[in-house]
C-alpha cells in the first residue's frame, strides 16, 4: 500500500506542476477575447456615428436659423430687399460666397446712414460636397428668404420649418 502511495504522489506532482508551470492562454481564450472585443467595438463606432451626425445636423439648423436672421436683418436696415441673396450658396470648403460677401458687409441703411455687418463670420455646412442655399418664399402675402441645406443622407434641413422644431 505504500508502494502504491508513493506511487501516486509521484503522479501528483508530476502533473501539478505541469499545470502550475503552464503560460499563456489557451486559443479557446484567444478567441472569446477577440469576439466580446469585436462586439464593443462595434457598439462604440456605431454610437460614435450617430452621435457625430446628430451634432452636425444640430450645427446646420443652428447656421441655418443665423443665416436667415441676418438676411431679414439685412433687409429691414437696408429696405432693399434679399434679391441679392435669393440663389446663392455657401458651399462647404470654399473660402468665399455672395451670401457671405452681402451680409458682411456694409450697405446705406434707410435712413441715409451706413449699416452692417450683418453676419460677423460664414457659416459652411459641415457636409463636404453641401451648400447652403437661399431662396424665397411668399408667405401670409410677405416675401421671406430662407436657407437650406441637404445632409448626407439626402435629408433637407430647412430654416423655415425650424421655427416649428424645438431646441
Amino acid at each position: 500500500m505504500l508502494k502504491f502511495q508513493k506511487k501516486l504522489e509521484g503522479y501528483k506532482n508530476k502533473y501539478r506542476s505541469k499545470m502550475e508551470n503552464k503560460k499563456g492562454f489557451s486559443l479557446i481564450e484567444i478567441i472569446v477575447y477577440i469576439v466580446i472585443v469585436s462586439i464593443l467595438v462595434a457598439i462604440a463606432i456605431t454610437a460614435y456615428s450617430r452621435n457625430t451626425e446628430d451634432a452636425k445636423i444640430a450645427r446646420a439648423k443652428e447656421d441655418l436659423r443665423t443665416l436667415a436672421g441676418a438676411a431679414q436683418l439685412y433687409d429691414m436696415d437696408t429696405g432693399l430687399g434679399v434679391s441679392k441673396l435669393v440663389g446663392g450658396k455657401i458651399t462647404a470648403g470654399q473660402d468665399s460666397s455672395s451670401i457671405c460677401d452681402v451680409l458682411q458687409g456694409t450697405e446705406t441703411k434707410i435712413d441715409g446712414n451706413t449699416g452692417g455687418p450683418w453676419l460677423k463670420t460664414c457659416p459652411t455646412p459641415p457636409w463636404n460636397g453641401t451648400s447652403y442655399e437661399a431662396y424665397q418664399h411668399t408667405e401670409d402675402n410677405f416675401v421671406n428668404i430662407d436657407f437650406r441645406v441637404k445632409t448626407t443622407n439626402n435629408e433637407t434641413i430647412d430654416s423655415a420649418d425650424l421655427s416649428k422644431i424645438t431646441k
